[in-house]
């Protein structure tokens, strides 16, 4: 159970920047305000699943996530992949930061070590 909590943790920690960066490709600019703002709004509802769950749970029992979930995730991957681009809306001229990636993993890791 533990597992499967870490990875909804992980899910949720990856889904801010990816909004944010799925605003600033698709997006014009002149509403890349209210962009970021959905994203923001959206997250802070998102704040609310963990006690609407439980609730579901008592109400419920477990396994009524899974028709829940599905009643969210499958319009929205519908409506995905309606409205989003399929590849990348302009080129890009700088490439993936491996420095920067290896300075995230040695400080990460560097503040693992000084908490356990």
């Amino acid at each position: 159970m533990l597992f499967f909590r870490l990875q909804q943790a992980i899910a949720g920690a990856i889904a801010l920047p990816n909004g944010a960066a799925l605003v600033r490709e698709v997006v014009p600019a002149e509403r890349r305000g209210a962009g970021f703002g959905m994203v923001g709004a959206a997250m802070g509802l998102a704040a609310t699943g963990p006690p609407l769950g439980g609730r579901l749970v008592e109400v419920a029992g477990w396994r009524a996530h899974f028709c829940v979930n599905m009643l969210l995730i499958v319009p929205a991957l519908v409506l995905g992949l309606r409205v989003l681009p399929a590849g990348p809306t302009r080129s890009s001229a700088m490439g993936f930061d491996v420095g920067g990636a290896l300075l995230l993993l040695a400080v990460l890791a560097g503040l693992l070590k000084h908490w356990c």
